[in-house]
This record gives structure tokens, C-alpha cells and sequence, in this order.
């Protein structure tokens, strides 16, 4: 009201002033009459400040990213990407591609991937079944181009969201078509590697298609995103155990003696200790393959319903390892026992071995969200992720040793998780302009389960001997809800509730190499725990 009366006075004002400029030089004449412009009916609509639910964390410290911001400051190739300057927030991104991009909030250490949470579109992108280099988001589920705006929400000061978000909480938003689009990006990428005995340009390329249209109420949006690079080697292959002594095995050169970094807080060794590195295991290819259909239909003009189904094929594997050892005839050296300027050491048989993942993966979700009467609105998601193919093959040797017998180990990982989450939410509560309400129920349950096979021939893929088998799953029953008083213009004071039902089922590892021993077959009892957390917080 205020700015209207400036707007106003003003208006006014300048009026006089134009009356008062003219009166000398008009004579009497008649007025005209303002000529009158009728336009075309306009509808006006808006994205990001436009949301069919309201903002039920609006007590928690949040930063959002849009679209335009990324356009302008980021050259995104994965979703990650989107995130590089949220503060507070640490991505250890390793290289383009990395599915070990682990993340740290407010401070949490990126190994404790269970305190952060990832949702695209209200469907779950953090693992709850694992945690560490396990446990981290299914980033490549989520295209950069599709992203419309990230939230980041600091800390777990809302009762919709549980103990995992205890650094954070990040929410992808994904965007849906107003009318015809289609779209086509082509990124490259380039990467100087001078350093352990490689002088190489690494390289990668990613495509992105995309089409989508709008028809009355019906909307529709789907693409192929394709990521192909090459990453410098993760880990240079070293060893602390060499000694001193009469020459054993064959004599190299090439190997680096240095001072590798040990546990921070192990006092007696700060600085690191002596060591020998002697080759890396190989630079790191990855490969990604996504497909995505979004549909949604507008049941009314304030509720929506979405349907999302993705599918993921990605193919990680290291190229050759490099050795450094050379033998007196100047050939690779790959395993055995070696010395050098009378240090004695052993390569391991698996040091320049081979690594290839494969993983296929389906991603489910509906989401129902909007106006549902007068004064409350709904917000519901259902989701299930399935990856129906997780296998990964490591070899006993590098293929180019002389000693390589073609053997290794075939892993199968069954990971999954299926979800339900409901919120209610009104700004009238109770039929009170002052007071908004918010109340939910949410199901998460989750399972994996690692298979370790020995193979005779590692190419092959063959599973001829078990090896171990272990894992379990987990499952929590949530309720909570949230009020929020405007006791006074500007002021707000929020207080919520939050109770969760918490189970481990199923717990298991076998280990058929020592089948006869109870310590190494074990099945775990079933553990439940409830916990109720409360929430408060005064915004102004």
C-alpha cells in the first residue's frame, strides 16, 4: 500500500507540474480524449517463484540455484556441477564423470554420505542402504540440462525431513515444457596429464537431446544424455614394505622412493613415512547412458500429477595400469619380487589389475502436488530405483603380464530402495491468517546384498567358486508435523514434531571359503529403534 500511494503522489505530482507548464501557451481549446489501446488476453506465469506446494522449510537457512545462474557461472557436465559455488557445501568431484562424487554440508566429512540428502523431484537420489564410496548419490540420474533450479537447505531444522538431514538437504528441480521445445548441446573436455611418469591429453565429450511440447493440460518432456571421458589414475600402486639388504628377486629401476601420507592424527608419524611408488592404476573411463520421460497432466489449474521413468546404463573401467619397474633387458615389470639400489620389495599380482563396472538402472516416480480445496494443498511422491544389473570384474594380474593365468573375481551388488512420502500443508490453519500447518508421513525401505565369485576366466565373467555373500536391509516409518505463527508483521515462530520407527532386517555375511567356522557365517539379529525429535525456531 505504501508503494502504491508513492506511486501514486507521484503520479500526481508530475500531472500538476505538465498543467501548470502548459498553461501560458494554451489557449481555450477542447479536450481530447485519451485514445484507448485494447490488447490481446494475456496469462502471465511464472517458474521458480511459482510453486503448487507451499515452502515448508522456510525456518531452514536455504540458497537456491537456478538455471540462468548455472548458464552464466558454470559449464555443468553432470548435476554436481550445479552446486559448485553453493556455500558451505564441499563436492569431492574427483574427475568429469566420477560416480564417487561424494559431498559434505555444514561441515560433515564427505564419508558420512547418511547425514546429507539428494531429492530430484521429491524421488530419493541418496543411497539409504550404504554409506561412503557405497553410499553416494545416483548423480547421473539427473541430466545438468533438465535442472531448473536447486535448493540447498542447511541442517535439519524442518520435521519433514529426518536424522539425514543433518548437513543438508539438496532439492533438484527439474523443469517441464509450456510449449514446443527441443534442444541439442554438445560439451568437450580436455585434460593435460604430466606428472607419474605419463605425459598424455585426456579427453571426453558429452551430448545432450532433448524435446518436449505442452497441449492443453497434458505436458511432456523426455531426452538422451550421453557423458564419455577419460579421468587421470586415482591411486598411485606403492608400498612402505621394502627393506634393506641382500638383492632378492629381479633388479628394476623406475621405481620412486618418497614419503607417503599416513592417518593425520597418528603422532609418531605426521609428516608421512618413507616409501616406494611404482606405477598407478591407470586412467579412468567412464561411460553414461541416460534416457528420461517425464509426463504430466493438470488435473485442476493448481494440481498436478507427474509420472518420471529413467533408465541408466553406465560402464566405468580403468585403462592400463602403468608400471614403472623395468627388468635389466628394459621390460615391464608387473608382479613379483623386486629390488632396487638394494631396496627389497614385492609388487602384488593384483597391483596393475583391471577393473570394469557395468550398471544398469531404472528409476520410478510419481508425484501429485497442488490444490486439493479451498485452503490446503498436497504433496505426494512415490518412487522405486532398481538397479537390476550391478556387476563389476577385477582381475588377478595385469592382462600384460607374462604371468597373467586369466583368472579373477566377478562382484554382483542388488541394491534397491522404494519410497512413499505425503505432506498436507495449509497457510490457513485452523481458518487463521497467522498460522500455517504442515503434517506428513513418509516410508523408506531399503536393500542390498554383495555376491564375490571367483572366476577362472576373468573375461568370461564366469562365477565358479562363492566366495562371500553379505548384506541386509533397512526400513523406517515416519510421522511429523510443523506449525508456523506470525505472531507479529515479519516475525514467525515455528515448532515441529517428529517421530521415526527404524528397522534392520535381514543382516547376513557368509564367507564359503571358511564355511565351518561360525565367526565367518553369521546372521544377524533384527534390530528396531523409535526415536522422536522436535524441532523449533523463531524466523524474523
Amino acid at each position: 500500500m505504501k508503494k502504491t500511494l508513492l506511486l501514486l503522489g507521484i503520479t500526481y505530482l508530475g500531472t500538476a507540474l505538465a498543467a501548470e507548464s502548459i498553461k501560458p501557451t494554451v489557449k481555450s481549446t477542447k479536450e481530447k480524449q485519451p485514445e484507448i489501446y485494447q490488447g490481446e488476453e494475456m496469462v502471465v506465469t511464472g517458474d521458480i517463484t511459482d510453486r503448487k506446494f507451499p515452502d515448508t522449510a522456510k525456518s531452514t537457512p536455504t540458497y537456491t540455484i537456478d538455471a540462468a545462474d548455472v548458464a552464466l557461472k558454470v559449464n555443468a557436465t553432470t548435476a554436481e556441477d550445479v552446486l559448485r559455488y553453493a556455500p558451505s557445501l564441499h563436492m569431492r568431484k574427483r574427475y568429469i564423470g566420477d560416480q564417487n562424487a561424494m559431498m559434505g554440508i555444514r561441515g560433515t566429512n564427505i564419508l558420512q554420505t547418511t547425514h546429507n540428502m539428494v531429492f530430484a523431484d521429491g524421488m530419493p537420489l541418496h543411497n539409504p542402504v550404504n554409506v561412503s564410496f557405497a553410499g553416494v548419490p545416483r548423480w547421473s540420474m539427473v541430466a545438468p540440462s533438465e535442472i531448473e533450479t536447486a535448493d540447498v537447505l542447511y541442517g535439519p531444522f524442518s520435521a519433514q525431513y529426518g536424522g539425514g538431514s543433518m548437513g543438508g538437504v539438496i532439492n533438484l528441480n527439474t523443469k517441464m515444457p509450456d510449449k514446443f521445445e527441443a534442444e541439442m548441446n554438445v560439451t568437450g573436455m580436455f585434460q593435460d596429464m604430466h606428472r607419474g611418469g605419463r605425459n598424455e591429453l585426456l579427453s571426453g565429450f558429452r551430448t545432450f537431446l532433448s524435446g518436449g511440447d505442452r497441449i492443453g493440460k497434458f505436458s511432456v518432456y523426455g531426452f538422451y544424455n550421453h557423458l564419455e571421458n577419460d579421468g587421470q589414475p586415482m591411486d598411485p600402486i606403492d608400498t612402505t614394505a621394502f627393506s634393506a639388504g641382500p638383492p632378492k628377486g629381479i633388479a628394476v629401476t623406475g621405481a620412486q622412493l618418497t614419503t607417503i601420507p599416513v592417518d593425520p592424527n597418528n603422532v609418531k608419524n605426521k609428516a608421512g613415512v618413507p616409501g616406494v611408488i611404482f606405477g598407478d592404476d591407470g586412467t579412468q573411463h567412464v561411460a553414461t547412458d541416460l534416457f528420461k520421460l517425464k509426463m504430466a497432466y493438470d488435473l485442476t489449474d493448481e494440481l498436478q500429477a507427474r509420472f518420471t521413468i529413467a533408465y541408466e546404463e553406465r560402464n566405468n573401467f580403468n585403462n592400463p595400469a602403468l608400471s614403472l619397474l623395468k627388468n635389466a633387458a628394459g621390460q615391464t615389470v608387473y608382479s613379483g619380487n623386486v629390488n632396487q639400489n638394494g631396496q627389497n620389495f614385492t609388487v602384488p599380482t593384483t597391483a596393475f589389475r583391471n577393473n570394469d563396472l557395468t550398471r544398469q538402472a531404472l528409476n520410478y516416480g510419481f508425484n501429485l502436488k497442488g490444490k486439493i480445496s479451498n485452503d490446503w494443498k498436497i504433496d505426494t511422491t512415490a518412487s522405486y530405483y532398481d538397479p537390476f544389473k550391478d556387476k563389476t570384474l577385477a582381475s588377478n594380474f595385469s592382462p600384460l603380464d607374462p604371468l597373467n593365468n586369466g583368472k579373477g573375481q566377478v562382484t554382483d551388488i542388488n541394491t534397491w530402495w522404494a519410497t512413499y512420502d505425503l505432506k498436507l500443508a495449509t497457510d490457513k490453519f485452523l481458518g487463521r491468517d497467522d498460522l500455517s500447518f504442515m503434517g506428513g508421513y513418509q516410508f523408506v525401505h531399503g536393500s542390498t546384498n554383495t555376491n564375490l565369485f571367483n572366476a577362472n576366466d576373468i573375461s568370461a565373467a564366469n562365477r565358479d567358486q562363492a566366495v562371500t555373500n553379505s548384506g541386509g536391509a533397512t526400513q523406517t516409518n515416519s510421522v511429523f508435523s510443523q506449525l508456523d505463527w506470525r505472531f507479529i508483521p515479519d516475525w514467525s515462530l515455528m515448532a515441529g514434531v517428529r517421530f521415526d520407527d527404524w528397522q534392520a532386517l535381514d543382516g547376513h555375511y557368509y564367507d564359503y571359503l571358511n564355511k565351518d567356522s561360525k565367526l565367518r557365517n553369521q546372521n544377524y539379529a533384527d534390530r528396531d529403534a523409535s526415536r522422536v525429535s522436535s524441532k523449533a525456531a523463531l524466523e524474523f
